[in-house]
């Protein structure tokens, strides 16, 4: 038997073997998802780290770092807004993501085309397609990258993002 575990924070997930949600619904979904997202505020975006909060910096330049000086992680300061996304219902998932990504690094061009690229491995067109299990049941399925693992998901993205961060004129 498959170990599930409830998340009594959000009722309506399961993780099945730590890689897969299962919700009640795509509604519930699409809440869940919205719910963490509509807390952004604005673009201009630092990060900082999780030991002392200063010296923000780009989100291309914590990337190449990894760790902050202080061997802190790197955090946002602040949340961007959903709407400065735009249009995203009916969005593929590099598109999707690039527009997500774009909200974090502003100083990087070209993302679409970036994610484009790192997803197009994917043996699914949707890269991670939700599928109906039953009348009630859905499976977010993140296994349809190169390794057949959810790691895929951000390593597929995370070199190309450093190799754009590295970019001509940048220094780190």
């Amino acid at each position: 038997m498959h170990s599930l575990r409830r998340r009594k924070r959000f009722p309506g997930v399961i993780i099945l073997r730590g890689c897969v949600l299962v919700l009640s619904n795509v509604k519930a979904m699409r809440r869940f998802v919205l719910s963490r997202v509509d807390i952004w505020e604005a673009l201009d975006m630092k990060l900082i780290s999780t030991r002392n909060g200063q010296n923000g910096i780009e989100a291309s330049k914590a990337t190449l770092k990894g760790i902050a000086p202080d061997g802190g992680l790197y955090v946002p300061e602040r949340f961007p807004s959903i709407e400065d996304m735009g249009a995203i219902e009916g969005a593929a998932y590099p598109e999707l993501c690039a527009k997500v990504l774009g909200l974090f690094y502003d100083d990087i061009p070209g993302l679409g085309e970036l994610t484009k690229a790192a997803y197009e491995r994917f043996d699914d067109k949707d890269v991670a397609p939700v599928k109906k299990i039953s009348s009630s049941e859905f499976v977010l399925e993140l296994w349809h990258g190169p390794t057949l693992a959810f790691k895929d998901m951000a390593l597929s993205v995370l070199p190309r993002l450093m190799t754009a961060a590295m970019g001509e004129g940048k220094d780190i």
